[in-house]
């Protein structure tokens, strides 16, 4: 424990720490006013936000009674004309048809072709119960929502998750080259607790990126929903016919596994991208654990990213499906999609909660190996005598 708390307290004495941590947060506070969309919206979306509470969420005829009787206010009319007159559109069958269209596209056949049959077959029971919950006549944000969604779960979030999951990748590489730098190796293995520090290392490492995921997320999303006030619709669905995803080709509506509201998928994200970081942390560990030279380190981390991320590419170019949808749980295939996560995904997968399986798939196989290393690491003083 002693040792946990110095390693703790090396890391937060380190000035790079926080200066890396004031340039995300300036990057994320010029992502958010330079993807504004005008004070205007951010109005429009204050007086929704005021509104919905005393229309309630669910859009349709009470709905329409209910905004007709308010007061007459600027915005008002806008919302009145997104909303009047709304009806359900979600349809089960849609679902499977978006399975039939990825089919042809991709010119899957066989097994895969029936894997994929058999993930929209499943969305298809998902999107009956969004519809008899009626879940796509939630206003969110009305007119505005694919924007207001895009900006904060596509924009910013990947935006922090980028940050935090490089940041973790540094820091590990840091920690584990740190001895090497400073010519203390021969001194500090040759301690009582010798190479098993390591252990150490990687706990104070992950407390130190979790201490800077939450800062960095806590800030950043005050400065966006000091901007974009979010209060009065939290309880809406995500599923809301208002928002979509656009895939190559197509557009189709937001659907995810289970009924989200805004309130439980903005929980849902921040826990996955959590763990996402903390993958990316044991992977860090993991070259600072082989190389344990932090400049050498990272550039061995850049080249095998870069391979992570050509890999689906290659595989898909070439044809080799069954190599593209398993390349497509790679921890930089999970942060490409982030913005998608719980949904059916596309073409990126072939099994319903692609973005969780694969999450806690690798987070487990980093273990592993981590412990593997560590294990393999400790022994060397012994070889060596």
């Amino acid at each position: 424990m002693r040792i946990l708390k110095f390693e703790i307290k090396k890391l937060v004495s380190l000035p790079m720490l926080w200066i890396f941590l004031v340039l995300c947060l300036g990057l994320n506070g010029a992502i958010v006013i330079s993807e504004t969309y005008g004070m205007d919206t951010a109005q429009y979306l204050s007086y929704i936000s005021k509104t919905v509470p005393q229309t309630g969420i669910g859009m349709g005829k009470e709905f329409d009674q209910k905004l007709s009787k308010m007061p007459e206010e600027k915005w008002k009319d806008d919302l009145v004309l997104a909303t009047r007159n709304a009806q359900s559109s979600l349809k089960s069958e849609d679902a499977v048809n978006v399975g039939e269209i990825l089919i042809s596209q991709c010119g899957l056949s066989g097994f895969l072709a029936d894997k994929m049959k058999e993930k929209y077959k499943k969305l298809q029971g998902a999107v009956e119960t969004l519809k008899q919950q009626e879940a796509d006549l939630s206003v969110y944000a009305a007119d505005i929502t694919y924007d207001m969604h895009q900006l904060l779960f596509s924009s910013l979030f990947r935006a922090i998750t980028t940050e935090s999951c490089l940041f973790a990748v540094l820091l590990m590489l840091y920690v584990f080259g740190f001895e090497e730098q400073n010519h203390t190796e021969q001194i500090v293995y040759s301690t009582y607790r010798g190479r098993k520090v390591q252990k150490e290392k990687i706990g104070a490492g992950l407390l130190i990126v979790i201490m800077y995921f939450v800062i960095l997320t806590g800030l950043s999303l005050f400065c966006f929903f000091s901007i974009y006030d979010f209060s009065g619709i939290w309880d809406s669905s995500v599923s809301s016919q208002f928002n979509y995803i656009q895939c190559s080709g197509y557009t189709k509506p937001f659907w995810t596994w289970i009924p989200f509201t805004l309130r439980s998928y903005f929980v849902a994200m921040l826990v996955l991208a959590v763990v996402l970081t903390i993958v990316f942390s044991l992977f860090g560990a993991l070259i600072g654990l082989l190389c344990r030279n932090t400049y050498m380190g990272f550039v061995i981390f850049l080249a095998i990213a870069l391979g992570m991320v050509a890999l689906p590419f290659i595989c898909a170019d070439v044809g080799i499906w069954e190599g593209y949808f398993l390349a497509e749980l790679l921890p930089t295939s999970l942060w490409l999609c982030s913005s998608q996560w719980l949904t059916d995904l596309g073409a990126v997968s072939l099994m319903p909660w692609h973005e969780t399986i694969g999450l806690i798939g690798n987070i487990i196989v980093f273990i592993v190996i981590v412990q593997v290393g560590l294990a393999h690491f400790a022994v060397q003083d012994c070889k060596k005598d």
